[in-house]
């Protein structure tokens, strides 16, 4: 099932509050034991220390931080200059209603940082 785009926040240097989406994908995933909701998000090269994420009860929400080095050529002298700045990236989803929300693993990889919540079946779900 494909979810709608989340919309977020960007923050760093030069941009400020802009709003963009990125795309991501609601899914369920089974594993060899358990069954889990999969929220992914195409977002490179990030990693666990860097994602500030809680639960309400009711949404996730998540922050991403990542240093992003940026470069602009001055027309007039030629120069180029380098700078770093923080790029973060603030979103927050409604969850469904058949998950454990207080229980989330955050897996990322080259390309994608996947949360992942467990399916509540039969007795756990109340």
């Amino acid at each position: 099932m494909q979810d709608p785009n989340f919309p977020m926040k960007v923050f760093s240097r030069w941009f400020t509050n802009d709003t963009c989406f990125v795309p991501s994908a609601l899914e369920p995933v089974k594993t060899r034991e358990k069954d889990y909701w999969m929220i992914r998000f195409p977002i490179r090269h990030m990693t666990e220390d860097n994602i500030i994420s809680y639960t309400d009860g009711h949404h996730l929400y998540l922050r991403f931080q990542q240093m992003v080095e940026e470069k602009q050529k001055d027309s007039t002298t030629g120069s180029t200059s380098a700078y770093q700045a923080v790029a973060q990236w603030t979103t927050y989803t409604p969850l469904p209603q058949n998950i454990d929300e207080e229980n989330y693993e955050i897996f990322c990889s080259a390309d994608y940082v996947d949360v992942y919540f467990k399916i509540l079946k039969g007795d756990d779900f109340q």
